[in-house]
């Protein structure tokens, strides 16, 4: 009994701190140069092994998310614009145009996928352009996981919304670790 005390909080220490270095490095890079960089060094410190140290996640976090900078900030730059300009569709149009306003929302709802899916199967070697392409492409290859990753994304946003305190610290990391654990049941399955 003691034991799985110990794992359970343990286990919520790791999401903590990986959530504290998350904000710490997006806020090292201003926020909007900083958000894309410390996401994917968040999604490549889950995909490590379990059984490492505080001080070696953080090299590891560091390391990944400044020799990602440049190349995840131009994504992230294309990105950021995509939803600016689809999301400022939703202040255009009147309320009479509710049916326009969903297909906004299924928009910037597909966007969102292909982000994760970004994040998921991100290469550094390849241009920006051709992975936001890939990205799409993946979006439509794999219904089944968008699925799941919509609801992770949604209850995201009701642990937001609704207990702002825990997602302060549990946020990003939580639902990031939920992805991760996704990919790797695909991949053992494929």
């Amino acid at each position: 009994m003691i034991e799985r005390y110990a794992l359970f909080i343990q286990k919520l220490y790791w999401f903590a701190y990986l959530q504290l270095l998350w904000l710490l490095f997006t806020t090292c890079g201003l926020i909007i140069f900083g958000i894309f960089p410390a996401t994917y060094a968040l999604f490549s410190v889950w995909k490590m092994q379990n059984n490492v140290s505080t001080g070696e996640v953080f090299r590891s976090f560091r390391n990944e998310y400044f020799s990602s900078f440049i190349l995840l900030n131009k994504a992230g730059l294309l990105w950021q614009a995509m939803l600016v300009i689809i999301s400022s569709n939703l202040l255009i149009v009147d309320r009479e145009y509710s049916l326009v306003k969903l297909a906004v929302l299924g928009m910037l709802g597909l966007i969102t996928l292909s982000i994760i899916h970004f994040f998921q199967y991100a290469d550094l070697e390849r241009q920006a352009i051709l992975q936001i392409k890939r990205s799409f492409s993946l979006l439509f290859l794999h219904p089944r996981e968008n699925v799941i990753y919509m609801m992770i994304f949604i209850g995201m946003i009701v642990t937001i919304r609704f207990l702002p305190g825990l997602s302060f610290f549990f946020g990003i990391s939580f639902p990031v670790y939920l992805t991760v654990k996704l990919g790797k049941v695909k991949s053992s399955i494929v």
